[in-house]
This record gives C-alpha cells, structure tokens and sequence, in this order.
C-alpha cells in the first residue's frame, strides 16, 4: 500500500497489524501518539499526522527506515537533541524520539505539526520566485543551517522537498512587480518528480509588517535534518534511473541526487569527509532551483541576477576550497545582494516575533508553563538577548531546580558572556542532579579548559569516557587539555584512540600531527598530515603544518611545495612569513624578502614578518633596510627585546659600535637573562678595545649559559688580550672539553701555551688543529714559531713551507721562515724571503728588521740601514731596532749616531742590560772611557 502511495490502506493495516501484535509492529507509542493519517512516506520513514494524547495538539510522527540510513542512531538521536535545545525558529521542532521496541530497532521522531508547502510544490505552481522573495525564503534557511553546523549539526540531505513555506494571511507570496526589483523569470521547467506533501497552504494570523516587506512575509520550516542516505542507495539511484521512479526509496533518493555534493555523489577512494562544505554545496543549488526552477550541472543561467550567479558558482564549487569557509560566509554574501537588508531584517523580525507570540500566548494562558518559558529562553538566546534568556532559565529553575537540562541550558547563556564561573557553577549543580552524564561531564571539561585549567579538564573528561568509552568528543577534548599542559605523548594517545573510533575525524589527525611535531618527530608529523590530506586534498591548514614539517627535517623543497599550496588555497600574512622562512633557509633571501614584505602588507603590524625581514637584508648585507625593519619593530613594540638585540647586530655590523652597545644595553635591561645580548655587548667592547668591559660582560654571559664554549673563547682571548695567560689558559680548556672538536678553542689554547712556554703541549694543540682544518695555514705557522723556538730548525722550516704552501699572501711565515734561514747562515735564501714578505706587505716592520740584520751579514750595510730607519720611522722608540741600528753605524763608523741611537734605546728601557753594553762599546770607541766604563759596569 505505501509502494501504491495508498496511505490510507496503508494506515488501516498497520493499524490491524498492530492490534495482533503491537511488540513487532507498532513503529511508535501509538497510545500517546494517534495516527489520524499518514501524510508520505520515502526513504528516510514514514510520516503520520497524530494527535499528541498529553498536550492534545497534532503532531508529525516519522518511523525511520534505519537500513537505508547511512548514520549510527546514538549520534543521529544525539543531535536531534541538540537541535532540540537549539529550538530554532526556521527548523521543525523536535517534541520527542525514542524507539517503539526495547531492543531499539524501530526508531521514531517527532515534530511540530507546521501547515505549510513544500519549496517544490511552490516553485512548481509558481514558476521561479523573484530575487526579493527568494531571499525571504533562503535568508531563514541559511540562518537554520548556520545554526546547526555551530551545533555540530549538519543537514546531509538539502533539497526543495525538505523546506516548508507557509505565507501570513492577507499576504501573496509573490509580490507584485511594483515592489519587487527582481528579473522575470521563464517558466518553470518539468520533470522533478512531485514528493509527498504532509500538509496543505493554510494561512495563518499575520503579525504587522511594514508595507514593502509585507509582501514577502512567509514562514519558513526545514525538516529532515542530519538524515543521509547510504552511498550504495545513492549511487544505485545515480546510474539506474529507472530505479527513480519504481519504488518509494527511489523516488526520495532522486529527489536530493541533483543537491547533493560530489563528495557524496562520486565513487571516492578513501575515507568520505562530509562537513559545513557539503551543506553550503546543496544550499547553492536551492538558490539554483528557487531562481530558476531547474538545477542543470554546470549552468549558470543568464537570468540569474550577477550577484546571485556568483553566490551560486561559489557555493557549487567542485572542491572543497573553492566553496565559502562556513555559512557565515554565505549569509554575509546573501546580506550583500541588492535590496537585501529590508527583507532580511523583515524575516529575522518575523521568525523570532511569531515564535515569542507563542511562547508569550502560553504562557498568559499558564504563567507556569515550564515549556514555554524554556522555548522562550531558548528564543532569546538565539537573538543574542542573553538578559532574557537568564531570566527565563532561572525562572524556570525555580519551576523545576531538580532539572539537569535547565541548568546546563543556562550555563550555556553564562559562557556566551564569558562569565565563566557561573557556568562552572551551573554545570556542578546539574552533575549533582546527574553525575553519570557523559555530556554533561564532557561541557564542564570544555569549561575548564576555558579557564586554562587542564588537569580539571582532564579529570572531567576521563569521567565522561568511563560512562561512554567511545564518544570521540571526549576522547578529543581530553587529547585537547594534554595538548595544552604539554603533556604531548598523553594527546597522542588519546588523538589515537579517535582515530580507532572514527578514521574520518580530521582534526584529530591534524592534532596529533601537531604533538609529534612538537615532540620532534617530525616524520611521524608528516605522516598524519599526509593522511588528512588524503582524505581532504584541499585542506590548507594542513598543507601548511606538513610544510612546517618538513621544514624542520631540513626538507626545504618539499616545504616550499606545500606552503606554495596553502597559500594558493588560503593566502594569509602568517602563511607568507613562513614560506619566507624556508626560503631563507634555502639562502634564497631575494624570494624571502618578497614573501616578508607580502606578510607586512597582509598585517602592517605583524612583528614575526618585520624581524624575518629585517635578518634577511642583513643576510643580503642591506644593513640600512635592515635597521629601518627592526626600529619599525620598536616602534610598534618599544619592549620587544629581539628587536633591540637584532638592531645591536646590525650597528655592530655597519661599524657603528656605540650604538650597538647602546642597543645591547637596552635588550638586557628588557631581558636580564639574555644571555646572548651579554656576549654580543662583550664583542662590541672588545672591539672597540675595552677589555675590562668585555671580560664583565663575557662573565655575565656565562653565568646564564655556562656550557657555551663562543663565550668561554671570547673571554679566553680578552684575558689574553689583557696579559693574564693563567685565566685565558682556563676558559680555553674549558672550551675544548666542551667542545673536543672545536679547532679555534683549541688553537687558541695553543697560542697561550706557546706563551708559557710550554711549547709540547703547545705543538700538540697546534697538530690537532691541523688534524680537524688540514688547511689551517696559522695553525702551520704558529706551529712552526714553536718548533723555532724549541731549535728544531727543521720542523720549524717545513711548517713555515706548509704554511705558505696555504696562504702564498702571508706575509709573515715568510718573514719567519727567513729567520730560522738566517740562523742557519741560509743568507740569500733568508733574504729571498724577506724580500717577498715585503712585496706582500711593503710596511711590515719584523720583515725591514730582519731584511736589514741579513744585508749586515751579507755586509750590504747601506742597505740595511736604510731597512732599520725605515722600520724605526713606524715604531720609534724600538729597543731592539735602535741597538741594532746603532751597531750597525759603530760598524761605518758614526759614532755620534751609534750614540744618539744606544741613548735613545735607553730612554726607552732603561733596565735592557745590552744597551749599556752596546753603549760602552761605543763611549770606548770615543775615547770617553769613564763614560764606557760606567756603562760597562
């Protein structure tokens, strides 16, 4: 009979059925609920008008069809709760659900009995509607929908069949051309099949209008929401279409084929993800229908006004990201098209004020009526007059304070204001009243986690999954609060165990991608992010947290890959700053000062892109652009210590020492720890020789980081710097057991060595060092001073070769390996030397030293005066350069000069015993013999 589309045979023998055998048959309470006729019946169920026998009022009863539902009834009987709560004014209202049968296999709903017509039967009868009454009819089912999806809610199955309309009395649906602007439209077009009506257009007692809007005034209901058929149905219907017409399962499922997404249509490979996208896709085409009365793939029919073309196009994008981000989007875009604000402001009026004229007529009537002081409430919240909702929820727990429900409704009122303790409060009483209730533990955890206490939260949350081990919000939320205490192997787990529950639940791939990231395995990282994107190819946030991956496994090319993704499908200043990172990475600092400067225009006063850019012109050596980034950075945050240090970087590195130091100051007076600043500080004084302050600022630096071998050779070379060999001695040590492999630390070291004379262990170091840098040309020379000094003459002379071998510019391994040739009377050979270190550095004093003690061995004594002036010219009061000139004028025989030489030497350095040595020779050689004598002595 149901097949036959007679419903009332149909409604007689179940009605019969019953009587013999209500445990099997009756699909619902048929002694509260009393069928009086059925009004359709399709895939999801059938559905009865009934007389509700504890209120006497009519209601609709559906029985479910649950073999073709593609929804678990725990989840689906759940958001029908939410909804219920929500008790929007544009969704059907949902007055009970149960099952009709203790082992649950027969479900039911019920709802408001609403007169109205189907968005089919009405376009059907009245061709396409105008833009202005469309909106009038859209406007309320958008407002529906976007308040189900912040439920948790989705519609699954939008279609013009599941929209009833009902106009105000007095009032025609379509307004007259004189009112509306919109563009006539041609005439409807056949071939949709007609679906079952539960009620007929009765007109209803209007509320006052304004004059213009008036002539739009209509109700709207939605029905059917959160229902779904399954895929196989689905697909079945999609390529059999004779199967649309032969059966009544065929006939539904045709009616949405046209309305739903390809995510549902399409023969997908992997997990399905349906979300708020899915919802907006059928919502676009409806807009199609109601403008145009036919939905054809791929048409955007010129009749369409352009803004409401555009709408549509977005909304029916073929992937995901091509379509608005959530309905908020999509109402805003509705509030933009012409003409719009008078009608929407006449439909939000109108759907509320007749809901309150209800509630307000009940309660006249029954002052006590806790339903109606609840729907009101609820009504209330909904207008964001949260005033009145609290008024109304605490009035109605004066009527019944034993009641859970009430009290979590008013809890939620109190987190919209964000008074937090009182939701705190409300939520305790109501886990008094229900201490076993899994939500409302699962709100309470939510509620604690808001106030930044996630071991409260925790706790709530692992009650709620001892009452119901597999609700996935609870185990989410728990992942959520370990998340935040940073307890990132507890959110694993419990991010895991959402997963083994619903593989479809993205976010807890994303999630959990996260914690490993921040664990620092970034390979597990990629892995998730990989299977997100598996299943949502689109998602930009993931693309973008897998390019931060990959970036921090030093993958910089895969990094740029996705991060160019992301940005191609959800641009954003934070975005930018992080593809400019990788390519700074990539030493690409041209691409990333683009990628800054993008960020900065996105959001002026983003610090992160400033700073980035700033340390790329730095990078390109662009020191002023880079001190214009980081003043900006001051400007905009005057305590923002990296911007003050990375400031002092760039005067240090311009030469501008005072005013790094100046900026070092300023970091460490923000930040006393930073220890950074300290040793940058040190570096600046060091560099402008203030030693005494580089070696307390080198200290400082180490008391905050005690195992940094930079500072503790930076202070190694002030001590050196200052003569105290002991101290420098020390922090080199220290380095090099720090850092065993760290060939300046330990070079240094060789150095002080050396200068201590303890020149094995120095010639040790120095062979390490060459060891790790073979090409280590000082480390050659400085060995090489060592073995000269040993008098190992032959090791000294191959380290010099070597030495020059690496560096043919040095200078001064030429000069020093003239010597040891010198000592070996190796006179041309020596000179030869000393002649290419002076062409490498023609004012090199030890070279006209020594050039000018080889040419008085080789007896060219002219010369080699010449070489001793000219090296006296640059260090004038040079004892042993003096001595050495004045023997040599004793050997031509200028006497006067030897002695103005020997006296000036001793002016000097009075305590230099060979200069009154060389003295004395030279009052001997003037016949001044006491003068030589007491020189002598």
């Amino acid at each position: 009979a149901l097949e036959r589309r007679d419903w009332s045979e149909a409604l007689t023998q179940l009605l019969r059925a019953c009587e013999d055998c209500p445990e099997v048959y009756e699909p619902f309470p048929l002694a509260r609920y009393e069928p009086s006729v059925i009004l359709g019946a399709g895939g999801f169920g059938v559905s009865f008008l009934c007389r509700d026998t504890a209120s006497d009022k009519q209601v609709v009863v559906k029985a479910l069809r649950t073999e073709n539902l593609d929804r678990d009834m725990t989840i689906l009987f759940r958001e029908w709760e939410n909804l219920r709560e929500l008790n929007h004014p544009s969704i059907i209202r949902i007055r009970d659900l149960g099952y009709a049968d203790p082992g649950q296999t027969r479900p039911y709903l019920v709802c408001d009995h609403f007169e109205g017509q189907t968005l089919a039967e009405l376009v059907r009868e009245q061709g396409p509607l105008p833009p202005r009454l469309a909106l009038a009819i859209l406007w309320p089912v958008a407002r529906a929908l976007q308040a189900a999806h912040l439920r948790g809610v989705l519609h699954r199955s939008l279609n013009p069949g599941c929209i009833l309309v009902r106009r105000l009395a007095g009032q025609s649906l379509l307004p007259s051309p004189a009112v509306d602007s919109g563009v006539l439209s041609p005439p409807l077009a056949g071939g949709m099949p007609e679906p079952p009506r539960e009620s007929a257009l009765v007109p209803v007692p209007a509320p006052s209008l304004s004059p213009a809007a008036g002539q739009l005034a209509c109700e709207v209901r939605v029905l059917e929401m959160a229902l779904s058929f399954k895929r196989t149905v689905l697909h079945a219907c999609a390529s059999n279409p004779s199967a649309r017409t032969r059966t009544g399962l065929g006939r539904s499922a045709a009616r949405i084929l046209d309305y739903l997404p390809p995510e549902l249509t399409s023969r997908h490979k992997g997990i399905l993800w349906v979300a708020p996208h899915s919802d907006i896709f059928s919502f676009g085409r409806l807009c199609q229908f109601v403008l145009t009365g036919r939905v054809e793939e791929g048409r955007r029919p010129a009749e369409i006004p352009p803004a409401w073309r555009q709408l549509i196009q977005d909304c029916t994008g073929w992937t995901v990201p091509t379509r608005p981000d959530h309905m908020g989007a999509v109402l805003h875009r509705l509030s933009q098209l012409p003409d719009a604000e008078p009608v929407i402001d006449e439909a939000e009026r109108l759907a509320h004020r007749s809901q309150l004229a209800e509630y307000d007529q009940a309660l006249e009537q029954n002052p006590e009526g806790l339903e109606p002081l609840l729907g009101r409430a609820s009504v209330y919240f909904q207008q964001n007059d949260d005033a009145q909702a609290l008024e109304d929820y605490t009035r109605a727990l004066q009527l019944r304070p034993e009641d859970a429900s009430i009290w979590r409704r008013r809890a939620q009122v109190h987190l919209r204001k964000n008074d937090l303790e009182a939701a705190l409060a409300d939520l305790n009483r109501a886990l008094e009243l229900m201490p076993r209730d899994a939500d409302l533990l699962s709100q309470r955890a939510a509620v604690h986690a808001r106030k930044g206490d996630p071991e409260a939260a925790i706790a709530d949350y692992s009650l709620a999954l001892r009452v119901r081990p597999r609700d996935v919000e609870a185990w989410f939320g728990r992942g959520n609060a370990h998340y935040a205490r940073g307890d990132f192997e507890a959110a694993i787990a419990d991010y895991s165990a959402v997963l083994r529950l619903d593989g479809q639940y993205l976010w807890a791939y994303g999630n959990r991608g996260k914690a490993h990231a921040l664990r620092g395995r970034y390979e597990d990282a990629v892995r998730d992010f990989t299977h997100l994107l598996r299943i949502d190819p689109e998602n930009a946030r993931a693309l973008w947290d897998r390019g931060l991956a990959y970036m921090d496994l030093g993958k910089l090319d895969e990094a740029l890959a996705d991060l160019t993704a992301a940005l191609q499908r959800q641009p954003s200043a934070a975005l930018y700053d992080d593809r400019g990172l990788v390519y700074a990475r990539k030493r690409m600092y041209a691409e990333a000062v683009a990628d800054f400067s993008k960020a900065i225009e996105l959001d002026p006063r983003a610090i992160g892109p400033l700073i980035h850019r700033g340390n790329a012109y730095c990078d390109l050596k662009d020191w002023d652009q880079a001190l214009a980034d980081f003043s900006r950075v001051i400007e905009i945050n005057p305590d923002y210590t990296v911007a003050w240090y990375n400031r002092g970087n760039t005067h240090a590195n311009k030469g501008n020492l005072e005013a790094a130091i100046a900026d070092y100051t300023r970091a460490v007076e923000l930040a006393p720890s930073y220890g950074s600043a300290w040793f940058n500080r040190g570096n600046a004084h060091a560099d402008r020789g203030e030693f005494e302050q580089a070696l307390a600022d080198f200290t400082r630096a180490l008391e905050l980081t005690p195992e940094n071998q930079n500072i503790l050779v930076n202070r190694g070379s002030a001590y050196l710097t200052l003569g105290n060999l002991e101290a420098a001695l020390a922090d080199f040590t220290r380095a090099v057991e720090l850092a065993p492999t760290d060939a300046e630390a330990i070079f240094f070291r060789a150095n002080v060595l050396s200068r201590l004379g303890r020149l094995e262990e120095a010639i040790a170091d120095y062979s390490t060092v060459i060891k790790l840098v073979p090409e280590h040309s000082q480390a050659f020379t400085n060995r090489a001073d060592a073995h000269a000094d040993r008098g190992d003459e032959e090791a000294a002379l191959a380290d010099y070769s070597r030495a020059i071998e690496l560096d043919p510019g040095n200078a001064r391994a030429y000069c020093l390996r003239a010597n040891v040739r010198a000592n070996r009377d190796e006179f041309e050979l020596a000179l030869a030397d000393l002649n290419k270190s002076l062409e490498l550095s023609p004012g090199y004093v030890a070279a006209l030293f020594g050039r000018g003690s080889v040419l008085m061995s080789l007896g060219n004594l002219e010369a080699a005066l010449a070489d001793l002036t000219a090296a006296l010219e640059q260090i004038p009061g040079h004892v042993n350069l003096l001595n050495r000139r004045g023997l040599l004028r004793l050997r031509l025989g200028d006497l006067d000069g030897a002695l103005a030489d020997f006296n000036a030497a001793l002016e000097s350095d009075p305590n230099y015993a060979s200069t009154w040595f060389n003295r004395g020779l030279a009052q001997g050689a003037l016949k001044n013999l006491d003068a030589a004598l007491a020189d002598f002595t």
